[in-house]
Parts: C-alpha cells; structure tokens; sequence
C-alpha cells in the first residue's frame, strides 16, 4: 500500500478559517455528536459490595468516526488547530466583547489540555 504525501500548503488565514467551518460542520454531522454521548464513567468501591464499574455505551464505529474528524483540531501540525484558529480570530476581530469571549475560551481549552479530565470524587464530594 503507498504512503499519502503531504505536502506543505501555505494556508491564509481565511482558508484556515473556511476549512475549520467545513471540519466543525463535519464534526457536528457524526452521529455520536448529533445524538450526544455521555463520558462520565463511575468506580463505586463499597466496605459491604464488591466494587462496582460503569463505563459509558459508546459505539466504536461511532467514535472512530468522530475521532477521524475531531484530531484534526487538536493536532498543532493541523491547519485548524484550535489554538492556531484562536489566534487568527484575536488577529482579526476588532469586536472587543467577541475579543473578551474569544481570550476565556482560550484559557479554558489551555486549561483542558492541561489536565487529563478525571474528576475524583468521595462520599459524593
């Protein structure tokens, strides 16, 4: 099987900014997104019980989907890059309300990238 080249495009801002439109409606057409899915996953460990695990009922065809789109975003070689599209869109818009918005979005994806998303929790708390 031959190996896909790539090749370097020199992307304009506007062309980054049409293709992660064309990648977020591409995103949002996946079935897990258009029918939700829930993460949460559950470890109940009880002095009386055995421990008990739930783990959410996701399709691995409906995920491998939605990942086939979604790395695109989170890979900084990607030319939509989520932190690159920010950047453009603070180059751009002179909205300072839509500036304001844009900068704690911002911090809030640096925030997740930087924590792994386990949320530990006991005796409900």
């Amino acid at each position: 099987m031959a190996r896909r080249i790539k090749t370097k495009h020199n992307w304009t801002p506007q062309e980054k900014i049409a293709l992660f439109k064309e990648r977020v409606d591409g995103l949002k057409s996946t079935k897990l997104v258009a029918s939700g899915f829930d993460t949460t996953s559950t470890i109940i460990w009880d002095e009386d019980k055995e421990p008990s695990v739930k783990l959410p009922n996701i399709d691995n065809d409906e995920l491998r989907s939605f990942l086939a789109v979604f790395r695109h975003f989170i890979s900084n070689s990607e030319p939509i890059y989520l932190y690159n599209i920010f950047q453009i869109c603070l180059q751009y818009l002179t909205n300072y309300t839509l500036n304001n918005h844009l900068i704690d979005a911002r911090k809030k994806w640096k925030l997740s990238l930087e924590h792994n998303g386990i949320q530990f929790n006991l005796n409900n708390k």
